[in-house]
């Protein structure tokens, strides 16, 4: 069983928009649940076994970089330069 905590709109083709309602679901496409766990409105449902199954986290946009990573240098920026308009060829 899935619970979204919110309506998902969601386009399972990438063309038509699909809205799920938000609360308990049978089936849910697998593409659905991953896009519901990734905006954060997938909660905990528990099964009929009686084993919880998680929400997934939402990703972090970009982690910050390990401060044990040597961190590179920026490049020297580059200057172009035009030649004067009264120089002698």
């Amino acid at each position: 069983m899935v619970i979204l905590l919110k309506p998902l709109n969601w386009s399972p083709d990438g063309c038509r928009i699909e809205t799920i309602e938000a609360g308990e679901h049978d089936e849910i496409p697998a593409r659905a649940i991953e896009i519901a766990g990734q905006i954060g409105i997938l909660a905990e449902a528990q099964t009929g076994s009686g084993e919880d199954i998680p929400s997934v986290p939402p990703l972090e946009p970009n982690p910050a970089p390990s401060q044990d990573a040597p961190t590179e240098p920026e490049p020297e920026p580059t200057v172009v330069t035009k030649p004067e308009k009264n120089a002698k060829k």
